[in-house]
């Protein structure tokens, strides 16, 4: 798998998608997401880069300990996304660090996962429960 790089000086919009995953689908990714060592925080907005996107896509964000070797976290997360998605489905993968700029708005478009150590977690879950039934 490939690491994903923002080049510096890109503008970089995300937001919250107008057609999301099923909920099983986040939840399973969710699920397993949290239980990986090396990931603070994931985020699954809508996601565009001018410079080098064709155009916006779902883009699972993860936030990973700096302390963590990315090429087999990447690796682990990468088993992850494909056994949760529905074949021929694919799902770009951003890992950010905690001090990186493009967090700021990943955070804003409010569509979190999960955050390690952080009650967002489970009021994000339960706020998706209650909205979808």
């Amino acid at each position: 798998m490939e690491t994903f790089r923002i080049p510096a000086g890109s503008t970089v919009y995300a937001g919250k998608p107008a057609n999301p995953l099923s909920q099983n689908i986040e939840q399973e990714i969710s699920r397993c997401i949290s239980a990986t060592e090396g990931i603070v925080e994931a985020h699954l907005p809508m996601c565009y880069i001018r410079e080098i996107m064709p155009k916006p896509a779902l883009v699972l964000v993860i936030v990973v300990d700096p302390a963590v070797e990315l090429d087999s976290l990447m690796a682990k997360v990468g088993q992850v996304v494909r056994h949760a998605l529905p074949e021929g489905t694919s799902l770009d993968i951003w890992p950010l660090e905690p001090q990186n700029p493009v967090l700021t708005l990943v955070r804003n478009a409010n569509c979190m996962l999960f955050a390690r150590g952080s009650s967002k977690s489970f009021l994000s879950n339960l706020s998706n429960i209650f909205r979808r039934h």
